[in-house]
């Protein structure tokens, strides 16, 4: 355990670039190539191809779902969880439909996916999306909008002085 603990990057897409792949390879079902019917210089998924990609995307989502349970388990003062979220993505965490179902834990991008719907639940403020920050019994957050962040392709370097003054102090 640490007292403090950062899980930065929760708004990155998981990498399911080998599920879009034409051809898959699985341990069960073998090679699993498209189906090309005569006359047609493009194929479709094949039955094996489409339960192989299921069984590859369960695969992920949870070891996705165990990497962040392990990063949320270490801390044992302060949690921060970090990531990034479109403005429609924020709308859909104010009114979520209801608890995330297994379809959703399976077909979501990224673990933000997973903990914004559960954010208004957890804090006992359905309506968290609209205030830039809240307060809670179990956590604190902070929403920043696109102008207030600072912009990364100008990087503003520290000056020599600046520098000197922080390794005085």
């Amino acid at each position: 355990e640490f007292p403090l603990v950062v899980v930065a990057g929760l708004g990155r897409k998981f990498n399911d670039g080998e599920l879009k792949e034409e051809w898959l390879v699985d341990e069960g079902w073998g090679l699993c190539p498209p189906v090309l019917p005569p006359g047609r210089s493009r194929g479709y998924r094949s039955l094996p191809r489409w339960l192989a990609q299921t069984a590859h995307r369960r695969e992920l989502a949870a070891e996705q779902i165990r990497l962040l349970y392990v990063a949320c388990t270490r801390a044992s003062e302060r949690l921060v969880l970090l990531g990034r979220a479109t403005p429609a993505a924020l709308e859909r965490w104010a009114n979520p439909p209801g608890p995330p179902t297994s379809y959703d834990l399976i077909h979501a991008s990224n673990p933000l996916s997973w903990i914004g719907p559960l954010v208004g639940e957890l804090t006992g403020c359905p309506a968290w999306t609209g205030s830039p920050t809240g307060t809670s019994r179990l956590l604190d957050w902070t929403i920043q909008g696109n102008s207030t962040l600072p912009s990364p392709s100008t990087p503003t370097p520290p000056t020599a002085t600046a520098l000197q003054s922080d390794l005085v102090q």
